[in-house]
């Protein structure tokens, strides 16, 4: 969660939220220093809560990609087990199909049995209130990152300019998203992120 004068930044997990921080730390905007990252709206200070809200989302199929390629070179780990070991194929199996219990903060199990997956998951855990409906987001697209934070921040002509000379971090390295997927697995991301999917209009897409 990053707290300006105008707005609250409620950061998900692999949606830009490393970049957005460093940008906001630059240019001086944020007020309140927060030390978690994936805060929830139920979390924002009471003062607070009558701040416009914004967060990034990104196409699910690239969601995945782009989590099991930070997480892979990792291989084993105290957090995760063997969960990102293998292949991506073994790696959906795992999260989708395999009984996995809590693995870090994702109960997987209960995910499962609701009929969705980790990226709804924490979608929902970020933006429902606590009555259960969802808070009011002004939510940027991550394919169209720095159109939408100029527009949604209100960023002056200075701030556009420390933002145009930023690159991209915490980044990890892989291809287009379209060619880790087969048509099953591209299924199996269709099945478990509808909400997401409908909500923001995404599709899967080929690499051009």
């Amino acid at each position: 969660m990053l707290i300006t004068n105008d707005f609250v930044f409620i950061h998900l997990q692999k949606c830009a939220g490393t970049f957005v921080r460093k940008f906001l730390k630059k240019t001086n905007l944020i007020t309140v220093n927060t030390t978690v990252k994936h805060d929830s709206v139920r979390q924002i200070p009471e003062k607070h809560k009558g701040k416009k809200i914004i967060g990034v989302i990104r196409n699910p199929w690239d969601w995945y990609v782009s989590w099991y390629s930070f997480r892979h070179k990792e291989g084993h780990s105290p957090q995760f087990g063997d969960l990102f070991e293998g292949s991506f194929e073994s790696f959906l199996q795992k999260i989708f199909f395999d009984r996995h219990g809590i693995r870090n903060d994702i109960n997987l199990d209960e995910l499962r049995s609701f009929g969705i997956g980790p990226y709804t998951g924490r979608y929902k855990n970020s933006y429902c209130c606590e009555d259960g409906n969802f808070a009011n987001v002004s939510m940027i697209k991550m394919e169209d990152l720095y159109a939408g934070m100029i527009s949604e921040m209100k960023l002056t002509v200075e701030q556009i300019k420390i933002l145009n000379s930023m690159n991209k971090v915490n980044t990890s390295s892989h291809p287009h998203y379209s060619t880790l997927y087969t048509d099953k697995t591209c299924k199996w991301i269709t099945d478990r992120e509808q909400f997401i999917i409908h909500k923001y209009g995404y599709s899967f897409e080929t690499s051009k």
